[in-house]
C-alpha cells in the first residue's frame, strides 16, 4: 500500500485547493477565485474530511474554534461556497446537507503532498515519512489546521490531533514534526503553556521524527528554529536552516523562520530577501505575511508598516496581528489616536475582554499615551489572562515611559523563562534608547549576540 503524504494541495471537479497559498483556483484557467479567510477555512475543513460527514458541532470547534457564533453563521458560510462553487442544495455536486447533523464534501477528491510543478526529491522518500494509516492522516491534517491558526487555542488543538495520529502511527514522522512545532509555537502565546515546558516537549517530538527520518526536511527546520530561538546557538542553527532549504526550496514556513534568524543577527537585506521568498510561496498566508510586518517593525519604517498591515486586515479584518502591527505603525509615525484604536482591536481580537480594551481607550482621552501605558501595566497586574504574557512584550511597555527598573525587572525575567521575544532585545525599536545601558549588554551576551 502506498503511504499517504500528508497534502498540501486538493483537486476536485474543476478546482484546485492550494492550502499553502491558501488560494482556490480554477483548474482550466488558474484564475483565483475569491473566498474570505473564513469561507477558505470551511471548504479547507470539508474537502480534507471529503466523503465523511462532518457535524456541525465539529464545524464549530474546528473552524470557528468554539467562539460564540451563532449557527446562522455557519448556514450563511455554506451558502456563500454553494454560490461560488456554482453549487445546488437540491442537486449537489459538492455540498450536501445532512439535515440534523452536518455537511458532507460529496466531489471526488485527490491530494497532493507537494505543490505541483515543484521538482522535489524528497518524493523518493514518501513511503518513510507517510503514513498507511487514513485516521492517522485525518489527525494528522487536523492537526495541521490548527497549527496554521497560530492562537493558543489552535496550537493545544494541534497538539491532540498530532498525538492522536502518533497514536494510531508511531512511525508517522511528520506527526511528530507536527507536535515538535506546535510545543515550539505555543511557548510564543500568552495564555500558553510556557517555555519551560514546552520546549522539553518539542525536542523530545523532534526526537522521535529523526529516528524515523533523519532528512525529512520540516524536522530539520524545527530543530533549527530550537537551536536559534531557544538554545541560542546560532550558528549550528543557519547549518540547520540551510540544510532543510536545501532538502525542500518550496517550504514557506522555513524561510519565513530563517529570515526571523537573519533579524535577530541584524541582517536585515539577507532576512528581507527570505521572507520576500516565503511570500512568494504563499502571498495570502497571514501568517507569512506577519513575518513582514515584523521586518517593517524592526527596521522602524513606520510608511511600510502602516500600508503592509493594512493590506493583511483587508485579507482577514478579525486577524489581531493586523491591527497589531498597524498600531505600532501608527505610533512609530505619532499618529496615536489611530494607534490606539488599533490596539484596542487587536486587544479583542487576541481574546481580551472588551472592558480592557475600553479602558486603554479612556485613559488615552484623559492623560493621552503615558496613561494608556501605566493603564497597561495595572493590567498587567490585576488581569486573570495577562498572567502569562510575556515578559519580554511587558517590558515594552515601561520601556516607553522611561521606567527603567520596571523594564530590567520583566526582561530578567524573560531571561528566566527563556522567552522568544527576548531574541530580538539588540535591535528592538522601543529599547534603542536603553543599549549602552550595562545591564541591556550583559543581557545581549548572555543571548549571545554580541
Amino acid at each position: 500500500m502506498q503511504a499517504i503524504i500528508p497534502s498540501r494541495e486538493y483537486l476536485f471537479d474543476g478546482y484546485r485547493l492550494d492550502t499553502v497559498s491558501r488560494r482556490l483556483l480554477r483548474v482550466s484557467d488558474g484564475e483565483v477565485v475569491s473566498l474570505t479567510p473564513k469561507a477558505f477555512d470551511l471548504l479547507h475543513y470539508l474537502v480534507a474530511n471529503a466523503g465523511r460527514t462532518v457535524s456541525k458541532d465539529e464545524i464549530f470547534e474546528s473552524v470557528w474554534e468554539n467562539s460564540a457564533v451563532e449557527e446562522s453563521n455557519l448556514s450563511q458560510t455554506i451558502f456563500v461556497l454553494r454560490k461560488t462553487l456554482c453549487d445546488s442544495k437540491k442537486l449537489p455536486k459538492y455540498l450536501l446537507t445532512i439535515p440534523g447533523t452536518g455537511y458532507q464534501f460529496v466531489s471526488e477528491v485527490t491530494s497532493s503532498g507537494e505543490k505541483q510543478g515543484i521538482s522535489d526529491p524528497r518524493k523518493e522518500r514518501g513511503d518513510r515519512r507517510g503514513t498507511d494509516d487514513p485516521e492517522a492522516y485525518r489527525s494528522y491534517v487536523r492537526g495541521r489546521f490548527f497549527w496554521n491558526k497560530r492562537t493558543s487555542v489552535g496550537l493545544k488543538k494541534a497538539v491532540e490531533f498530532f498525538e492522536k495520529a502518533i497514536e494510531k502511527d508511531p512511525k508517522f514522522a511528520n506527526a511528530y514534526t507536527g507536535l515538535a512545532d506546535s510545543y515550539r509555537l505555543l511557548a510564543d502565546y500568552y495564555e500558553a503553556s510556557t517555555p519551560n515546558i514546552s520546549a522539553p516537549k518539542a525536542k523530545a517530538a523532534l526526537s522521535q521524527t529523526q529516528q524515523i527520518d533523519e532528512q525529512l526536511a520540516e524536522a530539520h527546520a524545527s530543530l533549527a528554529y530550537a537551536q536559534a530561538f531557544y538554545d541560542w546557538d546560532w550558528q549550528t542553527a543557519e547549518t540547520s536552516f540551510r540544510s532543510s532549504i536545501d532538502l525542500d526550496p518550496s517550504n514557506a514556513t522555513t524561510r519565513q523562520w530563517y529570515g526571523e534568524y537573519l533579524m535577530v543577527l541584524g541582517r536585515f537585506d539577507e532576512a528581507r530577501e527570505q521572507i520576500d521568498r516565503a511570500v512568494a510561496l504563499e502571498p495570502e498566508s497571514p501568517t507569512i505575511l506577519t513575518a513582514l510586518a515584523a521586518y517593517f517593525y524592526t527596521i522602524k519604517d513606520s510608511d511600510a508598516l502602516i500600508a503592509h498591515a493594512r493590506k493583511l486586515i483587508k485579507l482577514d479584518p478579525t486577524y489581531a496581528y493586523g491591527h497589531f502591527y498597524l498600531g505600532f505603525g501608527y505610533e512609530f509615525a505619532e499618529m496615536y489616536a489611530r494607534a490606539i484604536d488599533s490596539f484596542a482591536k487587536a486587544a479583542i481580537y487576541f481574546g481580551e475582554p472588551e472592558d480592557c480594551a475600553d479602558e486603554l481607550k479612556r485613559a488615552y482621552k484623559i492623560g493621552g499615551m503615558n496613561a494608556v501605558w501605566y493603564k497597561r501595566i495595572e493590567q498587567y497586574a490585576s488581569r486573570p489572562h495577562l498572567k502569562d504574557y510575556p515578559s519580554y512584550l511587558k517590558s515594552l511597555v515601561p520601556a516607553r515611559l522611561g521606567d527603567t527598573e520596571m523594564m530590567f525587572a520583566f526582561l530578567e525575567q524573560a531571561l528566566e523563562h527563556r522567552d522568544r521575544g527576548l531574541i530580538y532585545v539588540k535591535y528592538e525599536p522601543f529599547l534603542s534608547m536603553y543599549r549602552d545601558e550595562p545591564r541591556m549588554k550583559a543581557i545581549i551576551r548572555e543571548l549571545g549576540l554580541e
